[in-house]
């Protein structure tokens, strides 16, 4: 009975012994915004300021504008893609954006605007393949709303 307690207890402590297999840490909130290229998945009005859209206007955001893309970089740069519809010939079909997270990464500034985010937007989600933004704003016939836009990769 003995050897038979002996036994258990080493098995025990060789098997708390073993070390596991690092888990992969979780990307951070900048691997997170870096990863990939952003473009225009739902955009709307979010009338009781509560983070969900009461009110689609997808619809009403001019083509040229839904198809650009924006990608960031780790080092706070970026770029805004036209896409293959510009709004207007002449503009070039990137241009730089700088970035930075602020308020404990969840307000996210940019010095250029990219489907009508720009300066700062207050960030509702931001996953591997999606990110939602908020900005307050004041519009005819609504008032006082936050607009949402939600991008995916």
């Amino acid at each position: 009975m003995k050897n038979k307690f002996l036994a258990l207890a080493a098995l025990s402590v060789l098997f708390f012994a073993c070390d596991k297999e690092d888990e992969p840490d979780e990307p951070t909130r900048t691997q997170t915004i870096t990863q990939a290229s952003w473009k225009l998945d739902v955009a709307g009005i979010d009338q009781d300021k509560d983070g969900d859209i009461d009110v689609t206007i997808t619809s009403q955001i001019p083509s040229c504008m839904a198809d650009n893309t924006l990608t960031l970089a780790s080092n706070g740069t970026g770029t805004v893609d036209e896409g293959t519809v510009k709004c207007n010939a002449s503009d070039p079909q990137t241009s730089p954006v700088t970035w930075s997270f602020s308020n404990n990464e969840t307000t996210l500034n940019m010095n250029s605007t990219f489907v009508g985010m720009g300066g700062q937007s207050k960030i509702l989600a931001l996953t591997t393949t999606s990110l939602s933004l908020s900005k307050d704003s004041t519009l005819p016939f609504f008032g006082n709303v936050a607009v949402i836009v939600n991008l995916k990769h």
